[in-house]
C-alpha cells in the first residue's frame, strides 16, 4: 500500500494525519485527503479524480527535509476577465507574487499593485504571506497604479431609490416660509408673556390665602386687575399669530408639487 509521511494536513478538513491513519493520496500533487472528504468531494484539491489509498507512516529519522507551508490564494483583475488560483508558500514575498501575477496577466509593462479584496488594503511588497497572516482562500486584486502612486479602484455602493410618493418636491415661495417662522416666533413670544402674567396673578392670590388673617389691600386688587388685562392682551396676541401661522402652513401645503424622476 502506498504510504505518506505522518503530519500531513488534509486541504479540505485541515485534519492532521497521525501514524497508521488511512487516506486518499493524489499522484499528481502529492496531497492526501481524509476518507470522509473523499466520499464527499470525490476529487483532490487540484481536481484530480484518480486517487489511491495510502497510510500514514513515521518519517525516516535520517531524512530531515523541511517544506514551507503553503496556502491557496486567488488573484484577479478589476474587470474579472483574468482570474487564477494557485498555491504559494508562506515565506514568499508579496512583491514576487505581484510580479509573477502581472506577468501572467500580461501587465508586465504596467505598474500594478496588489490589493486584498476583503479589506481593500494595498499590500507591501517586502512582506511575506506569513508575516501578514494571509489566510487560505484569500482573493487579491491586481490593480493598475494611478499617477502619483495612488491606486485606481472601482468602488461601487448600493443605491436605494425611494418610492415615487417620497420623491415629491414642494415648490414654496421663500417669503411664505419666512413669514410662517416669524408668526410662530411671535406666537411663542406672547405665550411666554401670557404665562408670566398668569403666574403673577397666582402669586398674589397665594399671598392672600397664606396670610393670617387674610388681608386684601387695594394695591393687590389693582395688581390683579392690571395683570389680568395684560394677560388677556397677550392671549389675544397668541390667538392672532396662531391663526396667521395656520394660514401660512396651509399655503405651504397647497404649494405646487413636482415629481422627481
Amino acid at each position: 500500500m502506498e504510504g505518506f509521511e505522518a503530519g500531513i494536513q488534509c486541504p479540505y478538513t485541515s485534519h492532521v494525519f497521525s501514524v497508521g491513519e488511512h487516506g486518499k493520496k493524489c499522484p499528481r500533487c502529492e496531497r492526501v485527503i481524509t476518507l470522509s472528504a473523499w466520499q464527499e468531494k470525490q476529487r483532490c484539491f487540484c481536481g484530480n479524480t484518480s486517487l489511491i489509498e495510502a497510510v500514514a507512516k513515521s518519517p525516516v529519522p535520517t531524512q530531515i527535509t523541511s517544506f514551507p507551508q503553503r496556502i491557496t490564494v486567488t488573484v484577479r483583475n478589476l474587470s474579472g476577465d483574468f482570474r487564477k488560483t494557485t498555491d504559494v508558500p508562506l515565506d514568499m514575498k508579496l512583491g514576487d507574487f505581484r510580479l509573477a501575477a502581472a506577468k501572467i496577466a500580461g501587465w508586465s509593462s504596467i505598474p500594478v499593485c496588489l490589493v486584498e479584496e476583503k479589506t481593500n488594503k494595498v499590500l507591501r511588497d517586502n512582506s511575506t504571506f506569513g508575516e501578514l497572516g494571509i489566510q487560505n482562500g484569500t482573493v487579491f486584486i491586481l490593480s493598475p497604479e494611478a499617477e502619483g502612486g495612488g491606486t485606481r479602484l472601482n468602488i461601487s455602493a448600493p443605491i436605494n431609490i425611494p418610492d415615487l410618493e417620497e420623491m415629491t418636491v414642494l415648490l414654496v415661495q421663500a417669503d411664505v416660509v419666512y413669514r410662517l417662522e416669524e408668526y410662530r416666533s411671535d406666537q411663542q413670544h406672547w405665550e411666554a408673556i401670557m404665562w408670566t402674567l398668569v403666574g403673577a396673578i397666582l402669586g398674589v392670590l397665594v399671598n392672600w390665602i397664606t396670610n393670617e388673617p387674610i388681608v386684601i389691600s387695594k394695591i393687590s386688587i389693582l395688581a390683579i386687575i392690571m395683570f389680568s388685562i395684560l394677560a388677556c392682551i397677550a392671549f389675544a396676541s397668541v390667538v392672532k399669530y396662531r391663526k396667521r401661522a395656520e394660514k401660512m402652513k396651509e399655503r405651504v401645503l397647497n404649494s405646487k408639487t413636482v415629481n422627481v424622476n
